[in-house]
């Protein structure tokens, strides 16, 4: 059993509540709610929580959840490391880390918790400056038993009136900048065997990143890099580095 709500306001429910014993896939997209939402499904599979506001949002059971796609907008970054702690022991985890979340916090907070151990398979829509790398480098510490990574480009907001304030970025102060910038890149990736990067354009910060990815990645055992043209179009071919080219490169690898 699945069930989805899309593209709403919620405003005059102070409580929303999602209780079933039935429910397989919850799906969960563009919504605002005037207070709290309250999740309680035991038997639930699957979840996708898509720029969901509401003040609080809590989850009684989940146990069964295997795969998890969690998109909030900056602004809302209280909230989605909620969300993303609760939903902790899921394999596969999919979310927006396109923005600097990772500067929203105090230098002294952790991200997360504890550790997500249990996911194997994390997707990103993100972006390759360094200031990004670097929040996507603060996210793969925490994932110590990740075996798969797949990169795509970061969502488009629509156009709709009330997205608008789903989709502001936060400003950042040009001190914070340079100074994150000074910042030295090591992504932690013990586990990683597999790299997919989605809509490949053979930019320079696309290739000091997956530079990274060689240096760092030493069980890694393929990198596929996906040119635009790729998607949907089965005539056209990808590039797929494998472990041996991979030893070659890191032998040579200028960082």
């Amino acid at each position: 059993m699945s069930f989805s709500l899309e593209d709403c306001f919620l405003f005059g429910f102070s409580v929303v509540k999602i209780h079933s014993l039935k429910l397989k896939e919850l799906n969960l997209g563009f919504i605002r709610c005037s207070r709290s939402l309250e999740i309680d499904c035991p038997n639930l599979t699957s979840l996708v929580m898509n720029y969901y506001y509401a003040e609080e949002i809590h989850f009684k059971d989940i146990s069964s959840l295997v795969e998890a796609r969690v998109y909030f907008s900056p602004r809302h970054f209280k909230l989605w490391r909620m969300v993303v702690n609760s939903v902790s022991h899921v394999k596969h985890l999919a979310t927006g880390w396109n923005l600097e979340f990772k500067f929203l916090l105090p230098k002294d907070q952790l991200l997360f918790d504890s550790p997500l151990c249990n996911v194997k398979q994390l997707e990103i829509q993100t972006g390759y400056s360094k200031v990004k790398v670097l929040a996507m480098a603060s996210l793969l510490q925490f994932l110590p038993n990740l075996e798969a990574l797949i990169l795509e480009p970061p969502l488009v907001i629509g156009k709709k009136k009330y997205y608008c304030d789903f989709s502001r970025e936060p400003e950042w102060e040009e001190s914070e900048r340079m100074a994150a910038l000074e910042q030295p890149i090591h992504l932690q990736l013990p586990s990683l065997k597999f790299v997919k990067i989605k809509d490949f354009k053979q930019t320079m910060e696309e290739a000091i990143f997956i530079s990274y990815l060689i240096l760092h990645g030493d069980v890694l055992e393929k990198i596929i890099l996906v040119h635009p043209l790729v998607e949907g179009n089965f005539a056209a071919q990808s590039v797929v580095l494998r472990r041996r080219r991979i030893n070659q490169l890191r032998e040579s690898c200028p960082i």
